[in-house]
């Protein structure tokens, strides 16, 4: 399938992150020699060389910033198209052709962007390596069908939403310069105290040593507790992951998803009437419209019609290899269809969300003593945002009774 695109960008985040490696190494370097410079003292090493080359490591780190931030807040749209067959997609932008490969594919979603006066769908690729490629599309068809042919779909796997904007990236300048201060502030004071405690000699000299190294360990708190909501939207329900927490709410316990406006929170409603909010500062609000848009996508999928049939799949206390001799004599000629079940039953259940996690992994169960293969279950494994759930039926499929059981009990 080859669909042709209004534009074609890159972000490179795989460079820009790079580059930002690159200047905090620097940053370690000038550090550690205006740290050798105060242990020397006014000897001429300390008070002329080493201060001297702390300025080209320093100035080293200020231009890999700059660059950081350049290469990952410059993207250039160039026409273009994208063909998907089923090792991958292939991307022509001009006269350059790149191959990506479906298993560097971390995720695909389809968000309304304003461009002008106009809403235009654009299809957000996530690689396994951060670099996003956003392909723009004239009508709402053809970019569904991106998403549907990469497998992100409703009934596919998994899709997941960063909410952070692209101009976010620049908050990390004053966090680095703030947790610079912060440590610079506690060495002084930590110099302060040592001198009086141990004399002048030892101790300054290692406090300025820890410097670089406290100042990075800073900056990596810091950019973790303002680190920007991750949303994923599956098949049986929405995990929400923020600085320190990961909240999963089950598909059968969302109730209904408002939002005023674009610009206001989203809101999961639940059925015992408490909420989810998915909000933030400097928060991609064309991103969250698609959050809430994918999830009533989701919610509205294929329920189990069979509901009077999900007891069959329980274990009754069973232990599992029981529990799969109980469901084989059960799927036997006539004692199954007396049971008035299916395999197209066992699917559907091994696919609802609003079946319990033990139901669901009867009717996995129960689809592997049919003679079902076990990448069937696999497939709907990878639409699970629940990682015990997905631990489970993934140890049905690789037959591990004992994986089963632990899986089991953590649901």
């Amino acid at each position: 399938m080859i669909l042709q695109c209004n534009g074609l960008s890159w972000g490179r985040a795989r460079i820009s992150r790079g580059l930002s490696h690159g200047a905090k190494v620097s940053f370690v370097l000038g550090m550690l020699f205006i740290a050798a410079a105060m242990a020397l003292g006014d000897r001429m090493l300390g008070a002329t060389i080493l201060p001297a080359l702390a300025t080209l490591p320093g100035l080293a780190s200020i231009g890999l910033l700059i660059g950081s931030f350049a290469t990952w807040l410059t993207r250039g749209w160039v026409p273009g198209s994208v063909e998907v067959g089923p090792a991958g997609i292939v991307v022509r932008r001009g006269a350059k052709e790149r191959t990506v490969d479906r298993t560097e594919i971390a995720s695909a979603v389809l968000v309304a962007r304003p461009i002008g006066a106009a809403m235009i769908d654009t299809v957000e690729i996530t690689l396994a390596s951060g670099d996003l490629l956003t392909v723009r599309f004239a009508e709402h068809a053809p970019a569904l069908a991106l998403v549907d042919a990469l497998g992100f779909g409703p009934g596919g796997k998994p899709v997941s939403f960063e909410l952070a904007t692209p101009a976010r990236r620049l908050i990390h300048a004053p966090i680095s310069y703030g947790a610079y201060m912060i440590v610079n502030m506690l060495s002084v004071v930590g110099g302060a105290v040592a001198s009086a405690s141990f004399g002048e000699r030892f101790f300054p000299a290692g406090i300025y040593v820890l410097m670089p190294i406290a100042t990075l360990l800073t900056y990596q708190l810091l950019r973790r507790v303002i680190r920007p909501l991750r949303v994923t939207v599956g098949e049986d329900g929405v995990v929400v992951q923020s600085a320190f927490a990961r909240r999963f709410v089950a598909r059968q316990d969302i109730a209904t998803v408002t939002q005023i406006n674009p610009s206001s929170a989203l809101v999961i409603l639940k059925r015992d009437g408490r909420g989810e909010r998915i909000a933030g500062v400097l928060t991609d609000v064309h991103r969250r419209v698609a959050i809430g848009r994918t999830i009533v996508e989701r919610l509205g999928g294929a329920r189990a019609n069979v509901p009077d049939r999900r007891p069959l799949f329980e274990s009754g206390g069973r232990p599992v290899p029981e529990w799969r001799t109980h469901l084989a004599r059960m799927m036997e000629d006539g004692s199954y269809r007396t049971a008035g079940a299916s395999v197209d039953d066992a699917a559907a259940i091994v696919r609802s969300a609003h079946a319990t996690p033990e139901q669901r992994v009867g009717a996995a169960l129960a689809l592997r003593v049919a003679g079902e293969p076990p990448e069937r279950i696999r497939v709907v494994a990878e639409t699970n945002v629940d990682d015990r759930m997905r631990e489970a039926l993934e140890a049905v499929a690789d037959g591990d009774d004992e994986r089963v059981e632990r899986a089991l009990r953590r649901v």
